[in-house]
């Protein structure tokens, strides 16, 4: 993969999954930069990349994880040297924003470059694809965007004939929803406590190439605790055991009580607000928000006039839909607010029945699904004998109708009056 054009097809791909990936196990923030120094290290190690793989989800994934790891274990050594010097040295945290400033400000000029040379590549190409000139918009805008600133076992089947409310009679459910959640009594934390979240993540493993997932497929199981300090200054969460506790860098309203507290109460002003956080430069942005909005759902607790406002919103979203009758990955009644991705994917919000507190969310293959190593419009080459060889059309890994993608459960949530303490 020595040409960078080829590289366009790997970033045109997996930014938006990289981007994700980071921005769960960090935050939207932070995903940024992980995702943009993935590929950047990507880019420059790209002819170094095995093309008898033909998945270069591991690959990346691989660099995303390290840069995660990188990230965290910088993070603790800083709370242990402020640990051992009893306060925050005003001059050596000067220091250290400069230098990892100038640090910065050397990466994003170098991806800049990178995604520059794509961008100049892809424009030649005779007649291009609407995939094609998406891509070229993506790899200049996100050129510019660097320059300018020198994210256990399932076996549940759900596909298929299952009772969903139409859209009209969705936002009927929804509206009631938002209703019942605005009576609710509600103590508001105060701005010393700490909002401790338990959640556990399931999700399938795609990362061999041209593996079948279906329903007898097992999921592999991950849990995380997180604490997050209601006025938003500090965070603590666990590293090999131990508990650790930063200044968090920008946060977002799914993360944050403080910002999620001043969020608009109209529905029609909290979308606004939506997009301007969460942009997307293609594909479906009502279906990245409607995700963004059940992540806030997830993550935090919300004041019973915003989290109204979501339901609202929600039901302003086309393709949104309700199915009252739906069970969840562990056998109990739920209710759930779904909508469909990419015509495969349906992604659902799972609340309580009776109460409508948030319990989950749940990934489904709805249709078969098989996902190649091009995308339409996109072609890959290799190198052979000082010429472009096209390569041929594979399948990476495919999905069956029924399979869960991943399943995401929020076991606990609570308010607690000091870091380490659970509910």
């Amino acid at each position: 993969m020595g040409e960078p054009e080829r590289f366009s097809a790997i970033f045109d791909r997996y930014y938006p999954e990289i981007h994700g990936y980071a921005a769960h196990r960090l935050d939207s923030a932070l995903a940024d930069d992980i995702a943009a120094e993935t590929f950047l290290i990507a880019f420059d190690k790209r002819t170094g990349f095995d093309l008898a793989r033909p998945d270069a989800r591991p690959w990346l994934y691989g660099i995303a994880s390290n840069l995660i790891a990188r990230h965290r274990r910088a993070e603790v050594r800083r709370y242990r040297a402020l640990a051992k010097a009893g306060s925050e040295n005003p001059m050596e945290d000067h220091a250290d924003r400069v230098a990892g400033a100038v640090d910065a400000v050397a990466r994003k000029s170098r991806l800049a470059q990178a995604l520059a040379e794509i961008a100049a590549l892809m424009a030649r190409a005779a007649r291009p694809s609407p995939k094609r000139r998406w891509a070229m918009r993506a790899l200049a805008v996100a050129a510019s965007a660097v320059v300018i600133a020198t994210g256990a076992t399932v076996f549940q089947s759900v596909g298929g004939g299952e009772p969903t409310l139409p859209a009209a009679n969705a936002q009927v459910v929804l509206t009631r929803i938002a209703a019942t959640v605005q009576k609710k009594d509600f103590t508001p934390p105060r701005d010393d406590q700490w909002i401790y979240t338990e959640s556990r993540m399931r999700i399938q493993d795609a990362s061999s190439t041209g593996k079948r997932l279906t329903p007898r497929t097992p999921l592999t199981n991950t849990i995380e605790e997180f604490w997050t300090r209601a006025d938003g200054r500090r965070v603590g969460y666990k590293v090999g055991g131990k508990l650790i506790t930063t200044k968090p860098r920008k946060r977002t309203p799914e993360n944050t009580y403080a910002m999620l507290a001043t969020l608009p109460t109209d529905p029609d002003k909290l979308l606004a607000r939506f997009r301007k956080i969460n942009t997307m430069r293609a594909g479906d942005q009502d279906g990245w928000i409607f995700q963004r909005l059940g992540v806030t759902l997830s993550q935090n607790i919300a004041p019973p006039a915003q989290e109204s406002a979501i339901f609202k919103a929600m039901a302003k979203l086309p393709g949104v839909t309700v199915n009252e009758s739906a069970v969840d990955d562990e056998g109990r009644p739920t209710l759930s607010v779904s909508r469909v991705s990419d015509g495969w994917l349906k992604r659902e919000v799972l609340l309580d029945p009776s109460t409508y507190a948030f319990r989950g969310a749940r990934e489904t293959a709805v249709a078969d699904h098989e996902e190649l190593n091009q995308q339409p419009g996109v072609k890959t080459f290799t190198v052979k004998d000082g010429k472009f060889v096209p390569d041929p059309l594979r399948v990476e890994w495919s999905i069956e109708k029924g399979t869960v993608w991943q399943v995401y459960t929020r076991t606990v949530m609570g308010v607690v009056d000091r870091l380490g303490q659970k509910p």
